[in-house]
């Protein structure tokens, strides 16, 4: 039988369950480090907020994340379609991570030996299929 010491016990605990929360990719003291992070996690990271932002549970501390990583992106990005992304709306041409900042992830996604096909399901009839080549929106339609 092993003995715990429970003053480990109370500061492990605190730390484990504090590392399960969706921390925010860099962020540490109040200060946005978000220049090391990928541009992977940055949009990962700001579509997990949108989604928050959408509904009461959104906070002002995600928005000014979004918007810094937004920033971000934009040093990185110049060339993207940013009238586009900002306004929720796709065009032929896109990047997937442009998609992705876009209109979020998508329900479904379809590999074949031409690309990829991205569901969107809006309401519940309504889908929207995307079809990307080589990472590169190449067409989509409304059903």
């Amino acid at each position: 039988m092993r003995i715990v010491n429970i003053k480990n016990l109370i500061i492990v605990i605190p730390v484990v369950l504090l590392g399960c929360v969706g921390a925010p990719v860099k962020y540490v003291n109040g200060d946005f480090k978000i220049e090391n992070s990928s541009d992977h996690q940055l949009i990962e990271e700001t579509g997990k907020h949108l989604y928050f932002i959408s509904t009461i549970y959104g906070t002002d501390e995600m928005k000014e994340e979004v918007s810094a990583i937004m920033e971000e992106l934009r040093k990185r990005h110049p060339m993207w379609k940013w009238d586009k992304i900002e306004s929720g709306q796709v065009s032929v041409g896109m990047t997937m991570d442009e998609v992705l900042l876009s209109w979020g992830d998508p329900t479904k996604t379809n590999h074949s030996s031409y690309g990829s096909q991205w569901v969107y399901r809006r309401g519940k009839s309504r889908a929207q299929y995307l079809y990307f080549r080589n990472g590169i929106l190449e067409g989509f339609n409304e059903s």
